[in-house]
């Protein structure tokens, strides 16, 4: 998981699954240092744009609204690496397709760097050869 903060879903999906094996990242020391015993040796402190993994290295990766905290040329490298280090990913990011949704994300945000339309995401993802599978919410 990356940006997984304290972990929860990673919890929850090794309860569901107990013989899964996890692991997750997160910039805040704060989350990392405060995750569930259960999860201590599972999550680390580390950044999407250069993750701590050899190439393929992870069945699945996933990351849920986390990339939106990154600038443009953070982004960039964050979506390469995400494609280098698993044979599967998933990324779930903020999207608007009109001015509405878009003034929605603007008072939402709180530390989002970047948000785009669909059509934008896509350029990104073609621009860094990412393959993986992808999801958008809006705020309508």
């Amino acid at each position: 998981d990356v940006g997984c903060g304290k972990g929860f879903l990673l919890y929850e999906m090794k309860l569901l699954l107990p013989e899964l094996i996890i692991s997750g990242i997160d910039v805040s020391e704060y989350a990392v240092l405060h995750c569930k015993e259960e999860l201590k040796d599972n999550i680390q402190i580390g950044n999407a744009i250069n993750l701590p993994f050899e190439d393929n290295s992870f069945d699945l990766i996933f990351s849920i609204n986390t990339l939106h905290n990154l600038h443009n040329y953070d982004l960039f490298e964050a979506l390469k690496e995400i494609q280098r280090v698993a044979k599967k990913k998933y990324i779930c990011v903020e999207a608007y397709r009109n001015e509405l949704e878009k003034m929605n994300l603007l008072y939402w945000q709180v530390t989002c760097e970047c948000f785009f339309t669909p059509e934008e995401w896509k350029w990104w993802f073609d621009l860094v050869g990412y393959k993986g599978d992808h999801s958008f919410i809006y705020f309508e």
